[in-house]
């Protein structure tokens, strides 16, 4: 071997990197895959909670909404056979009497509507506070395994 051949190994030599550093930096990409593997999972599931939350928070906002629009629809209804009643009375007392009853009538509807819709919307916000929480918990424990 020449002298020109031996210095080439020489510096091979001494630019071959240690094993306790090539054994460190393994060891740092795998605990790096692990920490993203880890995270990735979190955030999928994370989405998939704050998906069921806007489910949850949509099918509530409908159910409430289709509430009204059958209370309008009932009343809109209530109001067009009280006016067919009003054309038909023959006098006016019996017109005052008509009159009398509908608005009774029409202040115990709109108090029980008014109860239903309360009664509605306590029950969904507490749906929807519900599948926020456990989207809440399930979100801090996969942080806690992460760490």
């Amino acid at each position: 071997m020449n002298e020109q051949t031996a210095t080439v190994f020489k510096v091979q030599d001494a630019t071959q990197i240690p094993d306790n550093i090539r054994r460190a930096a393994e060891d740092a990409v795998a605990k790096s895959r692990d920490a993203y593997t880890k995270l990735s999972v979190a955030a999928k599931d994370n989405s998939k909670a704050l998906s069921e939350v806007a489910t949850v928070s949509q099918t509530g906002a409908k159910a409430l909404s289709d509430k009204v629009l059958h209370n309008t629809a009932m009343n809109i209804e209530a109001a067009f056979d009280h006016a067919q009643a009003l054309v038909r009375s023959a006098t006016i007392p019996e017109a005052v009497s008509l009159q009398a009853k509908f608005v009774q009538e029409q202040i115990a509807t709109a108090s029980n509507q008014a109860k239903e819709l309360f009664e509605l919307y306590a029950k969904i916000a507490q749906q929807t506070f519900g599948s926020i929480s456990v989207a809440t918990t399930k979100s801090l424990d996969q942080v806690k395994k992460i760490n």
